[in-house]
C-alpha cells in the first residue's frame, strides 16, 4: 500500500466516516474503502433531490441530516473543482474533519481495488527493454474555441501537443501546434463528436510510434518508463481507471444520456457483428466502463481502435437521428456514444490486448 494512502486511512481511524458525493467517484471510493476494512456510515449530498435514498445498501443523507459529532470525517469524493465549496459548507456546520479525494489519493485507493479485479498498473511490469525516443511519442491535447477557461493549466511540452479541435468551425486560431482540419479530417463534426475529431485526425494524418488523446482539462500522468513499456510491446494501451456505476454501467450511462442513444449504439453494433453487440450488452450489464476517450497506445493499436470506432459511431448517429432522436435537443448524443464505444473497444479485447492503467488528472 502506498504510504500516503496508508496515512489517509490512519487519519480516518476511529472516525465516523462519511463519503461526500453519491455518483461514480463516491461509489467507487465506498467499494474500495470497504475492501480495506473501512465502512462509511453514509453518502452525504448537499441536497437529496435527484439522489436515491440508498445506494447499494448505504444510506444517502443530506448534509443537514448528519449528526454534529466531533468524530465525523468526510471524504470529499466529487470532482476536485467542487472541493472548496463543499469544505466551506462543512466548516459552516462546524465539521472540522475532511479529506479531499484528489486525483492522487483516488488513484491509489482505486488501484488497490482494481488490482483485486485483475487490472494492471505500471508496477506490475518489469522495466522496459527499450525506451521510446521523444520524437516517437505524440499525445494530442484537444482544445477548441468554445472551451471554458481554466484557473490552472499544465505546461504543454512534448510528447503533449495542442490540437485545435473543431478548427473548421472556429473563426479564430488558437495558436495550437496542430489543427484538426488539416489533411484528411472530420473537423466540421466537432460540435457533435467533441474531442474525437482529434482522434480521427491523429489516426489519418500522424505517423508517430505511440499516439494518444488527452483533453485540455484532463490527461493521464505518464513518464518515460510508461512510454518504454509501450515501445517494447509489454503494454499495448494505457487507459485511466474505469468508473463504477450503480446498479450497473448501463444504468449509470442512462442517468446522463438518453436511453435511445444507447439503443442506437447497440443497433449499429448489431449491423457490424451480432456477437459484438451481445458482448457489448453484457459489458453494460457489468459494473464499469472507461470514460473521457483518454487512450495512449502503440500506433497500430491506436489506429485499429480508430478504424473500428468511427464507422460504428457514424452509423449509431444515423440510427439515432432517423428515429425519435431527431426531435430531441440533446447535448452531443453521438459524442457520448463515441465515448462509450471507446470503452467497449478495449473491454471487448481484454483477452488479446495488454492494457495498463494510469492516473487521470482533471484540471479546474
Amino acid at each position: 500500500m502506498e504510504k500516503f494512502l496508508e496515512k489517509a486511512l490512519q487519519e480516518l481511524s476511529g472516525k465516523k466516516v462519511y463519503i461526500y458525493g453519491a455518483q461514480p467517484i463516491a461509489y467507487g471510493v465506498n467499494l474500495a474503502l470497504r475492501q480495506l476494512g473501512v465502512t462509511p456510515l453514509a453518502y452525504v449530498v448537499t441536497n437529496r433531490r435527484g439522489n436515491p435514498a440508498w445506494l447499494d445498501g448505504t444510506k444517502v443523507m443530506a448534509i443537514d441530516e448528519v449528526p454534529r459529532e466531533r468524530e465525523a470525517a468526510f471524504l470529499l469524493s466529487v470532482p476536485e473543482y467542487l472541493h472548496p465549496e463543499i469544505r466551506a459548507e462543512l466548516e459552516q456546520r462546524d465539521f472540522a474533519n475532511s479529506l479531499s479525494m484528489d486525483s492522487r489519493l483516488e488513484f491509489a485507493l482505486m488501484k488497490s481495488f482494481y488490482r483485486t479485479q485483475g487490472l494492471k498498473f505500471a508496477e506490475d511490469y518489469a522495466a522496459p527493454r527499450e525506451m521510446a525516443e521523444p520524437a516517437e511519442v505524440e499525445i494530442y491535447v484537444a482544445r477548441s474555441g468554445v472551451d471554458k477557461g481554466l484557473e490552472h493549466t499544465f505546461p504543454l511540452r512534448p510528447p503533449f501537443y495542442d490540437v485545435q479541435a473543431g478548427a473548421a468551425l472556429d473563426e479564430v486560431s488558437l495558436g495550437a501546434a496542430f489543427r484538426d482540419d488539416e489533411g484528411e479530417n472530420i473537423s466540421a463534426m466537432n460540435r457533435d463528436y467533441a474531442e474525437l475529431t482529434v482522434t480521427y485526425w491523429g489516426w489519418k494524418n500522424r505517423q508517430a510510434r505511440i499516439k494518444g488523446l488527452a483533453h485540455y482539462r484532463r490527461y493521464l500522468v505518464l513518464g518515460e518508463q510508461d512510454y518504454g513499456l509501450l515501445a517494447c510491446g509489454s503494454v499495448d494501451a494505457i487507459l485511466p481507471t474505469p468508473y463504477i456505476g450503480w446498479p450497473d454501467a448501463s444504468a449509470q450511462y442512462s442517468r446522463y444520456n438518453h436511453p435511445l442513444a444507447l439503443e442506437a449504439m447497440y443497433s449499429a453494433l448489431q449491423e457490424f457483428s451480432a456477437e459484438e453487440a451481445e458482448r457489448a450488452r453484457e459489458i453494460m450489464r457489468g459494473p464499469w466502463v472507461y470514460n473521457y476517450n483518454m487512450v495512449v497506445a502503440r500506433a497500430e493499436v491506436f489506429d485499429a481502435y480508430a478504424a473500428w470506432l468511427f464507422p460504428r459511431m457514424l452509423r449509431a448517429g444515423e440510427i439515432f437521428r432517423d428515429g425519435p432522436g431527431a426531435a430531441m435537443q440533446l447535448d452531443r448524443p453521438v459524442g457520448h456514444i463515441g465515448e462509450l464505444l471507446t470503452s467497449l473497444y478495449f473491454m471487448l479485447r481484454y483477452e488479446e490486448l495488454k492494457i495498463m492503467h494510469a492516473r487521470k488528472v482533471w484540471l479546474t
